[in-house]
C-alpha cells in the first residue's frame, strides 16, 4: 500500500488535501500524512497530484506492522514500517 507524507507544510495547500480524500481511498491518516486503502495504485496518487510540485510530498510503499517495529504512527494509532 502507499503512503503520502507531506514534506513541505507551508507551501502544501488545503485544497489538495480535499481532492486526495475526494478522490482516493485514505485508510488512516495524521497532521502530515495519508495511507491510502490497498487497491490505490502509485499512478491514481499521482494522477490526483498531477498539479502538485513533486517537493512538496514524498510518495511510498507502507505496509501494517506491529507496535514494536513502528516506524510511522499514525493518529488513530495504527504503525506502519516502510516498503513491504
Amino acid at each position: 500500500m502507499y503512503s503520502l507524507k507531506i514534506v513541505n507544510p507551508v507551501h502544501w495547500r488545503d485544497s489538495w488535501s480535499a481532492e486526495i480524500g475526494r478522490q482516493l481511498a485514505v485508510q488512516d491518516s495524521s497532521y502530515d500524512l495519508f495511507v491510502f486503502e490497498p487497491g490505490v495504485e502509485r499512478d491514481d496518487v499521482l494522477q490526483v497530484l498531477k498539479d502538485v510540485p513533486s517537493e512538496l510530498y514524498e510518495l511510498f510503499d507502507v505496509s501494517p506492522t506491529e507496535r514494536d517495529d513502528c516506524e510511522i504512527w499514525t493518529d488513530q494509532g495504527h504503525c506502519y514500517r516502510h516498503g513491504q
